[in-house]
């Protein structure tokens, strides 16, 4: 301290004095000088700001930040800025003035100032004085070092003490463990560093003070890893590089930190947590044992409930999710694990299921595809048919249809049907028509060829797996021309009654005939009826029934014509009436003509014998016979013998009766008469009128009725064969 200049000595109040006045002069003297201090401390422009407490760990170091100002008014004899960091000592002491010792003084800037014993070097300034910085550390700190502590400064005349402002340090046992860091990048299968920091951030500058760091089980080596700071405080560290496997998984790792100056040791012991991906995941359906985690489907029937687990490994802990098409499923947690809960399982929950387990380093998925098995549903059928007329047309083409559809196809059309049913596993079908079976193809196809009327009716499909059967059906409905009534109650004829012409024509068809008439060459329908022609009708389902009443009919040569057509054809039936000449002389003229034909006869007979002796002297080629076509369809013989459908003879036994022979279809062959006298003709055939064909492209299905009365003998007796309809004269 500069010469001739005074301080403060704090000393021990003698109490034990003998003379009481002097005592208390001391004292009085004594409190005006704490009372001086304290007003000067109140004068504006002293200020200090510094931490009130700290606490430090026994062999670290701490750092206390510190400002003050004083006024520079009071500066009257400027000179070195000297500044003192003072321990305060609880014991008493009291005032006194020496030149070169302050009592308590561990750190100060005045060279020539002494400091205690137990601060050493330990307490050091770390601020600049002439910039109000009042900052200081300890390092190595002691349990002697706990206590107050109070700043003061010196500057020629000017000496103050911040003695009403005290900050405490606190001194506990070191148990700050080290720090090992870098454990969250402890990664399977990549390069890490991990490592050991020693508590404490110090400028330990003796060397043998700074702390010494160990390790304990490492798998490498390990390298000092210090760092000085911009401060010049270090930080000491120790580190080790290696390349985790799942065997260092759960390995101990010690580091141990030994602080010299203190004699103590800590130390930080940790298990080693190797992170890696989602390595194991694993699907299995709890409460089935003999379910394997290493399948791939799973088959569960509709209505069924099922529940799939999902577990997974990996560090940390990876999140399992449940996923369908993309789509995130509603799922239950249970940690790593996590289940599919499907209820009341439907056929639109089959599909392919993923599970997916994922955390920080890395995903994996696994699939599982679930089957859902139930009973036929959903019945359809496919429908093919080819016209009769061009088979190639709607071949390959085949149009679904609903179950309980109706189908119309045309008489002669080819039909196929399949019967399709939604079902798991596949159903197998068969047809059933009126509770009869029907063969289908190899191809599972139902063939109808060349569809008839009678096909029409329900058609049923029955298709059946190992859970249950279903049954759908079709209601096929066969379109045709018209055709001919076979009931018998529907007779379709002509006869006269009186001076009338009576006809009746039944013709059924899908969809049902339109009739009219044709009286040579004239057109007569029912809403053309005159007083004279009148036409009715009755319908019945498909079938129509058309009567005409031709009142006051000519007697001679008819030709009347029944028509019936609908959208797929038409049908003719076709009368030919002759005159009618009946009288006294129609029993002789049946004699007649049967003596005609006995001696008819006779000529064949003698004919033959003759041919016969001819070729046997001749030893020639046989003779035949010279063969002439007769047009027997033209006519009704009014004989007593008439030929029958089936070839036989009846004997008319009522002359009123008139019989018509109505031709078939189709082509008939010439019969052979008797041979001719020379020089007799052949009569011509008589020229019938032909209804007109009504179509070019589908011959029309012509019948023919012929009626005639004749005067002369009878014809010759020729055998074919002839449907007769009868045609009543009353």
């Amino acid at each position: 301290m500069p010469r001739g200049r005074r301080t403060i000595q704090l000393m021990n109040l003698p109490w034990g004095m003998k003379n009481p006045a002097s005592s208390m002069a001391t004292v009085t003297l004594l409190i005006l000088a704490f009372l001086c201090k304290g007003l000067r401390s109140q004068f504006p422009g002293y200020d200090l700001k510094a931490l009130k407490a700290v606490t430090v760990q026994r062999g670290l170091c701490i750092h206390i930040p510190c400002n003050f100002t004083y006024p520079t008014s009071e500066d009257l004899h400027p000179g070195e800025l000297y500044v003192y960091w003072i321990k305060k000592d609880g014991a008493s002491s009291y005032i006194g003035y020496t030149r070169n010792y302050f009592a308590g003084i561990v750190a100060s800037n005045d060279k020539d100032q002494s400091i205690v014993s137990f601060a050493g070097n330990r307490f050091q300034l770390t601020g600049n004085p002439s910039e109000g910085d009042c900052s200081f550390s300890i390092n190595d700190v002691k349990f002697e070092d706990e206590g107050q502590y109070y700043f003061r400064f010196e500057k020629g005349t000017l000496k103050f003490s911040y003695s009403y402002i005290l900050t405490r340090v606190s001194v506990t046992e070191l148990a700050e463990k080290p720090k090992i860091l870098n454990l969250s990048e402890v990664v399977l299968g990549k390069s890490t560093t991990l490592i050991c920091q020693a508590p404490g951030t110090c400028p330990w500058k003796e060397s043998w003070t700074r702390p010494q760091i160990s390790w304990s089980n490492l798998p490498g080596a390990a390298t000092a890893q210090n760092h000085q700071h911009s401060n010049g405080s270090w930080t000491f560290a120790s580190g080790f590089t290696f390349t985790p496997s799942l065997q260092d998984q759960g390995r101990a790792l010690t580091c141990s930190v030994r602080y010299p100056a203190v004699g103590r040791t800590v130390a930080n012991t940790i298990s080693l947590e190797v992170l890696y991906p989602p390595q194991v995941i694993r699907i299995t359906r709890p409460g089935h044992p003999d379910f394997s985690a290493q399948k791939e489907e799973l088959v569960v029937r509709e209505g069924d409930t099922v529940s799939l687990l999902c577990e997974a490994q990996g560090k940390p802990i990876p999140s399992v999710t449940w996923m369908k098409k993309n789509k995130t499923l509603n799922n239950h947690m249970q940690g790593s694990k996590e289940t599919l809960q499907l209820s009341s399982i439907k056929s639109e929950d089959a599909g392919m299921y993923e599970c997916q387990a994922e955390n920080l380093h890395g995903s994996i998925r696994k699939n599982i595809s679930v089957i859902v098995q139930y009973r036929p549903k959903t019945m359809t059928f496919n429908v093919t048919h080819a016209h009769r007329r061009d088979p190639a047309l709607a071949r390959g083409c085949p149009r679904e249809v609903a179950s309980g559809s109706q189908l119309t196809v045309q008489e002669g059309n080819l039909l196929r049907l399949l019967c399709k049913a939604d079902s798991n596993p596949a159903a197998t079908t068969s047809w059933f028509k009126e509770g009869r079976a029907l063969e289908k193809l190899p191809d599972d196809w139902l063939e109808l060829v060349n569809v008839k009327a009678e096909d029409q009716g329900d058609y049923r499909c029955q298709a059946q797996n190992a859970i249950a059967s279903a049954e759908g059906f079709l209601h096929l409905l066969v379109e045709y021309a018209p055709k001919l009534s076979k009931k018998p109650q529907k007779n379709t004829t002509c006869w006269r009654k009186d001076n009338d012409i009576l006809c009746n024509c039944s013709l059924h068809s899908k969809p049902p005939p339109q009739i009219h008439w044709q009286l040579d060459g004239k057109t007569v329908t029912e809403n053309t009826s005159t007083a004279d022609l009148k036409v009715s009708s009755s319908v019945q389902k498909n079938e129509v029934t058309s009567s005409l009443i031709w009142t006051g009919g000519p007697d001679g040569d008819l030709s009347i014509i029944c028509l019936g057509n609908n959208s797929l054809g038409v049908y003719t039936m076709q009368f030919l009436l002759h005159s009618l000449k009946t009288g006294a002389g129609s029993h002789s003229a049946v004699l007649l003509s049967g003596l005609c034909g006995a001696l008819l006869a006779a000529v064949v007979f003698l004919l033959c014998l003759g041919l016969i002796k001819f070729y046997k002297k001749r030893k020639a080629t046989p003779k035949a016979a010279i063969p002439e076509a007769m047009d027997s369809a033209n006519y009704v013989n009014s004989a007593n013998y008439v030929n029958s459908a089936n070839g036989g003879q009846q004997r008319a036994n009522n002359s009123s009766l008139i019989y018509s022979n109505i031709l078939p279809q189709g082509q008939r062959s010439p019969h052979v008469g008797p041979p001719k006298a020379a020089g007799e003709r052949t009569p011509k055939p008589r020229q019938i009128p032909r209804p007109p064909s009504p179509s070019a492209e589908e011959p029309d299905e012509v019948h023919y009725t012929t009626v005639a009365f004749k005067s002369k003998g009878p014809p010759p007796q020729v055998e074919e064969s002839v449907e007769y309809s009868e045609i009543r004269r009353e």
